[in-house]
């Protein structure tokens, strides 16, 4: 029931899993990985953060998805981005060095983001409406 962190094959800790109330006995959505941890997305409105050292920090969402699902997650450790789909409003991008947010709905209006996949130049987005390539120069300011 809920998440439990495994290392290969065994499972770290014996029974040390995430077994908060917010996580167990229920259906997760996205997740990503970072060297820091793991970014979950439990619910509508909802995005965690689940470090190695078993304490889960809850991240403020930008205003315009606090009730919406998310429905896909990246993460870029090397620009410590986050990026987050979610359905009918587009694309946004967390920025967790300052805790910031961007948001993309211009390039995607009303588009359900399904899916997402980065390289060293172009951001990839899986939509109801096909793939779309976003150049990485296009998310800095």
């Amino acid at each position: 029931s809920g998440l439990t962190l495994v290392e290969g094959l065994r499972v770290r800790g014996g029974a040390q899993g995430l077994s908060e109330e917010r996580l167990s006995n229920r259906g997760i959505g996205p997740l990503a990985s970072s060297s820091g941890g793991t970014w979950i997305a439990p619910s509508r409105g909802e995005l965690l953060y689940w470090r190695i050292d078993g304490s889960v920090e809850t991240i403020v969402l930008h205003p315009d998805v606090e009730d919406v699902e998310i429905t896909a997650l990246l993460a870029d450790e090397s620009r410590s981005e986050l990026f987050v789909g979610a359905r009918e409003r587009g694309l946004y991008l967390y920025r967790w060095s300052d805790g910031r947010w961007l948001s993309f709905p211009q390039w995607i209006p009303g588009a359900h983001v399904s899916a997402l996949a980065i390289d060293d130049e172009s951001l990839y987005v899986g939509t109801n409406r096909g793939v779309l390539e976003l150049r990485r120069e296009h998310f800095r300011e």
